[in-house]
């Protein structure tokens, strides 16, 4: 609360700041309301100077290369997307979801497979947003398409996943060792999967013919 009444008074004067000599200022500013988890005043703010801070801190360059974040990384890469949305920008708004929602932990960072679903989710809502009012985002109904069947598929994902957990737990109730599907839980909750991988790894292997011939529909597989 102090450190709020502080940064309030803070606001007040930003306006007069202005100028090279006040970006290290500025910096600090948004690492303190970061910090105390005051993003709307964040993002209330000038966008010239809070944009280029949000991509140097969010590792955006690596996140669509497909690469490991932080936490932190994240956590300001989530800002920009909040940022970009906020400005009407919801073609940049839907690619820097997805980047979230597709990234890489670091170490053994708890990033849920509901929480890759609902960055997913609101990807899509911007992507369409975006599509609809012809903002010259570079997106297009082909990139809302590939969004909806990324959610198709991290949905077979999470029923595949749970299956295994509730086996799992079945295994642990009966004595039973080794359980394929412990193994199968870690790994499930860790990364997206691709298609094939789903299929050929986990569905086929634990007999969910049901979720099989959904992913031969998916696939748009034809074999006469």
């Amino acid at each position: 609360d102090i450190r709020e009444r502080g940064l309030v008074k803070i606001l007040e004067q930003l306006q007069r700041v202005s100028g090279a000599d006040s970006q290290d200022f500025m910096h600090r500013v948004f690492a303190e309301l970061i910090a105390v988890k005051r993003d709307a005043m964040l993002l209330s703010l000038p966008a010239a100077m809070l944009e280029p801070y949000l991509v140097s801190k969010s590792a955006l360059t690596t996140a669509q290369q497909g690469g490991i974040l932080t936490p932190s990384e994240a956590r300001h890469l989530d800002l920009l997307a909040q940022l970009y949305a906020a400005r009407g920008l919801c073609g940049l708004a839907a690619q820097v979801d997805c980047s979230l929602a597709e990234r890489k932990c670091a170490n053994d960072e708890v990033f849920t497979l509901d929480q890759r679903m609902a960055l997913f989710e609101r990807a899509l809502l911007h992507a369409k947003k975006s599509v609809d009012g012809g903002a010259a985002n570079g997106l297009d109904t082909s990139f809302c398409e590939n969004v909806d069947s990324k959610i198709k598929l991290l949905d077979m994902q999470q029923r595949i996943l749970g299956v295994c957990v509730e086996r799992s737990r079945q295994a642990r109730d009966t004595g039973s060792a080794n359980a394929p599907e412990e193994a199968f839980v870690y790994e499930l909750e860790r990364d997206l999967k691709q298609l094939s991988d789903l299929y050929n790894d986990y569905a086929k292997t634990c007999e969910l013919w049901d979720i099989c011939l959904e992913m031969v529909h998916f696939s748009q597989y034809h074999d006469p």
